[in-house]
């Protein structure tokens, strides 16, 4: 096991052997399969008998840290100090064998009692050979009326193949696919977060086929999900994953966007959908938060303006372009990568002018846009010796799209274009 042991994990194991309750604590979940495979521990799940909630409190007084109640039902709770947290559960019946069997996958039904984690290899508790499913690459569930007690789970076998890199069992995917219709049992907020851990990975496009074939995505959606938006989605993912091959040097800005998950997330999310109004129905089933579906809306709203920009041929330095830029900000880079997805077999034209959208835009708006404002609004009071007016916000946007399109250069300059805008504006009246 890697040596720099989970600082809570320290703490709390010196915590549980002072009130002699180790014989019954053991460590189970993802962070059994951190240890095997000498992985940083992350999340750290601690099932042991007794009262949980007592000695979660007890021992977070004792470290000064933050106790919090994650699942009532199930006596779950959650340590919180600094960047370490462990959770914190009561043993199913009191049995570490009951616990295990009552768990989703071989791979998440082993367990390592703490007071062996010196040597924890060999004191591994594994009743359903989730060790070798771990070292073969394998999802399979430990027993059929587990996936029925929680339908929640049909996803998480998704969720644990893709991060994971591993299959699913051809047993596991048959009670999948015939146990499908039990997912609109589940809570959407539940289902919502499974689907953010899958889209969030690389190799997301793998369970979301699968997934439509299986007919999950149908279950949780109402709707087929057609072959030519499970290609598009490939498309899309493929281009995530190869963004240094078509941009080059201004890669780097892809990738500082693409850093925030929830971008990352609701591109791909969009991407799945056809429609791009069959992706906002489901952003508001799924009950996601409104920054989410206004960055849905965002994409859904501009998605065709490039494509048709190039057919109008605007030129990429136009006045049309710069609103656009103006308008979209930093979700550029997102809507070229929507728009270059669908058309990345089709239009070599259309592929070179997106990529000339974001020299312009990486190497001249926003050298410009650096420089701004050129001009305020005492600018206009003192140097045009007006007064203050409702057309000073019209008058300064106007100055500010001169500037961005290289028609002026200089604070005189934008003086002298700001003064006979006023004049103009002002001339009826």
């Amino acid at each position: 096991m890697k040596a720099n042991m989970n600082y809570l994990l320290f703490r709390f194991t010196a915590f549980i052997k002072e009130r002699r309750l180790m014989d019954d604590a053991y460590i189970v979940g993802g962070a059994v399969r951190d240890i095997l495979l000498n992985n940083e521990l992350h999340d750290i799940d601690i099932v042991l008998k007794g009262d949980c909630y007592s000695i979660a409190k007890e021992f977070a007084l004792v470290v000064d840290a933050v106790c919090i109640i994650l699942d009532e039902e199930f006596s779950i709770m959650r340590i919180i100090k600094d960047n370490n947290w462990i959770d914190i559960s009561r043993l199913r019946c009191d049995s570490i064998f009951i616990d295990l069997t009552e768990r989703d996958f071989t791979i998440n039904a082993m367990a390592i009692p703490i007071n062996a984690l010196n040597n924890p290899y060999r004191s591994v508790i594994d009743f359903y050979g989730g060790w070798e499913d771990l070292l073969e690459g394998y999802v399979r569930m430990v027993a059929e009326e587990n996936l029925i007690k929680d339908p929640l789970r049909l996803i998480r076998a998704f969720r644990f193949a893709t991060s994971l890199d591993f299959a699913i069992e051809g047993r596991t995917l048959r009670s999948i696919k015939e146990f499908a219709p039990l997912i609109n049992s589940v809570a959407y907020e539940r289902i919502y977060d499974e689907l953010k851990k899958i889209l969030v990975c690389q190799n997301s496009s793998t369970a979301i086929r699968l997934m439509a074939k299986l007919k999950i995505l149908t279950h949780i959606f109402a709707m087929n999900f057609c072959d030519s938006s499970l290609i598009y989605f490939m498309k899309l993912e493929a281009l995530i994953n190869n963004i240094n091959s078509f941009f080059g040097e201004f890669s780097h800005s892809f990738h500082a966007y693409l850093s925030d998950a929830q971008r990352l997330i609701m591109l791909k999310f969009i991407g799945l959908f056809s429609k791009s109004e069959e992706a906002i129905k489901a952003a508001y089933q799924l009950k996601m938060s409104n920054k989410d579906i206004d960055l849905l809306k965002v994409y859904a709203d501009n998605k065709t303006t490039l494509i048709g920009f190039y057919k109008d041929n605007i030129k990429v330095d136009s006045e049309e372009i710069i609103n656009f830029i103006l308008k979209a900000e930093k979700d550029i880079y997102g809507l070229v990568l929507l728009d270059m997805a669908q058309y990345i077999d089709e239009l070599d034209g259309f592929i070179k002018f997106l990529k000339e959208i974001i020299v312009y835009f990486e190497t001249v708006f926003k050298e410009r846009q650096k420089k701004l404002p050129l001009l305020t609004g005492n600018d206009l009071i003192r140097e045009l010796n007006i007064r203050s007016s409702p057309l000073f916000r019209q008058i300064l946007k106007k100055i500010e799209l001169l500037f961005l399109l290289g028609m002026i250069d200089s604070k005189e300059s934008a003086l002298k274009e700001a003064r006979g805008i006023y004049n103009l504006l002002t001339s009826d009246k």
